[in-house]
């Protein structure tokens, strides 16, 4: 797993690259070794006022609330991870302190860390659906030895935009420049482990 660690109060406390999440319970140490005082992420959950936010927040992210408050066992990764916006909120109820740190941070990987995660998750959705979605383009256009040269990469290139926005949800010049790189070495960004692109 991927994460960023930042250090609080003496513990350290893990969010993730890929999609923000905090680990909760890291952070409710790091409030009991400032302050003295026990305060329990599973108490915040049961709040009204928690309830009420992960609901809304349900809704308007369209993530269940189930997996915007994940509970892991286990190694490195245990503990209670929240959703970015959730991790405000329970910092909040933590103290003011907590809170502004919370945010800065939130507001970095929101900065930073979310380009590089949304640059990963494309690499990782797209991977496997885009060779083979390339290989039926060429496929078909060896089928078709009539076409000219110039039919053929018009073919592939508008296909291959096509893919670009089904598997991507968007055009392979506008992926470029959401992830802030040439449309030239979008097919090197985009390279599997095994360095074939399947373009």
């Amino acid at each position: 797993m991927n994460s960023i660690t930042h250090e609080l109060n003496g513990v350290l406390v893990k969010q993730r690259v890929t999609d923000g999440y905090i680990n909760a319970t890291a952070l409710a140490k790091a409030y009991e070794a400032a302050t003295g005082t026990r305060k329990d992420v599973r108490n915040w959950l049961l709040t009204e006022r928690a309830k009420a936010y992960i609901e809304y927040l349900s809704a308007k992210t369209e993530i269940h609330v189930l997996e915007l408050v994940q509970v892991k066992k286990g190694g490195n990764v245990s503990g209670t991870w929240i959703h970015p916006k959730l991790a405000i909120p329970f910092a909040t109820w933590l103290s003011i302190e907590f809170e502004f740190q919370v945010s800065e941070w939130v507001e970095e990987w929101l900065a930073t860390g979310a380009i590089k995660a949304e640059h990963l998750q494309v690499r990782l959705s797209g991977k496997s659906t885009r060779r083979q979605l390339t290989d039926a383009i060429k496929s078909y256009i060896d089928r078709h030895p009539e076409l000219s040269e110039n039919s053929r990469h018009w073919l592939f290139v508008n296909i291959s935009q096509r893919v670009s926005l089904m598997v991507f949800g968007r055009k392979t010049n506008k992926l470029a420049e959401d992830l802030n790189i040439s449309k030239e070495r979008l097919r090197d960004a985009l390279t599997g482990n095994n360095g074939d692109t399947g373009w």
